[in-house]
């Protein structure tokens, strides 16, 4: 099979009853060799890379009945795979398929080259990932933005749908002050008093992911470990809140409320609880300033 200019390979034909159609540094991988052909071959095929090999000798892709059963079953056989040209792995595309005549007891093997066609996707999609961890991270604080929160409340939504769903709760945090900070000192004063709140959130759940999901809006989605310390989490949260009022610091206010199975149809009825006894939280703590 002698490698072409263009990057492709002569086509070759392969009798179904042997033949080998790969070598590879560990063995020789395909539907059977035969003495006749194998000396012959083995001098001028390209090596699977690695990957190349653990696919077709652990997998078996390119055994003779994996072939056969594809051929019979679609009339075509196709695989991508890397192999080692000139010493670079470069990903290439095998396809068989059958000679026209019935009686011929043949298939046709076809390789190009899709090496940069698979170069573009695998750059695509690491740029897709760099887009997608923008649009999940809120710019400011560093934590979850309000669109990976939607996803995570999808998700939960599912699982409750199909009886799936873990314990779980949700943490709502909302800052006070904000708008007299903003108004008293400016904007960079009140984004610093955001990031220095959204730390004190994140200290406090810190095994639970945290999502600004508003202007001084955060929440938090507890499971495991801090499940189930939720009511010593929410205690302590409220203890700093007292300290605060007293010498004069960050006010956070926070209320929480667990999944009940059987009752809650969607993350939502959780989150509005939980955001009424942020509320009932945030005027307990107005009532305490004054």
């Amino acid at each position: 099979m002698k490698k072409l200019e263009d990057g492709t390979f002569e086509e070759t034909g392969i009798d179904l009853k042997g033949g080998v159609i790969f070598h590879t540094a560990v063995s020789c991988a395909g539907v059977g060799p035969t003495s006749s052909n194998k000396a012959e071959l083995e001098g001028t095929m390209p090596q699977l890379c690695e990957g190349g090999i653990r696919m077709f000798l652990g997998k078996g892709a390119l055994k003779k009945e994996t072939i056969l059963k594809e051929l019979e079953r679609d009339g075509t056989f196709t695989i991508n795979y890397r192999l080692m040209l000139d010493g670079v792995p470069t990903y290439v595309s095998l396809k068989a398929t059958r000679m026209e005549e019935p009686s011929d007891n043949h298939i046709i093997i076809g390789i190009c080259s899709i090496d940069a066609q698979m170069k573009r996707e695998q750059e695509y999609e690491r740029e897709l990932g760099i887009v997608k961890e923008r649009v999940n991270r809120d710019a400011l604080t560093g934590v979850k933005s309000k669109h990976a929160y939607v996803d995570a409340e999808a998700g939960l939504d599912r699982e409750i749908r199909e009886g799936k769903a873990e314990p779980f709760a949700v943490a709502l945090c909302d800052v006070n002050d904000l708008k007299k900070t903003n108004d008293n000192f400016g904007h960079k004063a009140g984004d610093q008093l955001l990031k220095d709140a959204c730390a004190i959130i994140c200290d406090t759940f810190k095994h639970s992911p945290v999502y600004r999901i508003g202007g001084d809006e955060f929440a938090a989605i507890l499971r495991g470990q801090d499940y189930e310390t939720r009511n010593g989490l929410l205690a302590r949260f409220q203890e700093r809140n007292r300290r605060a009022l007293d010498r004069g610091g960050i006010v956070v206010a926070c209320g929480m409320s667990e999944f009940r199975p059987g009752e809650d149809g969607a993350m939502a009825a959780v989150f509005e609880r939980a955001d009424a006894e942020m509320y009932r939280n945030k005027t307990e703590l107005k009532i305490g300033r004054q």
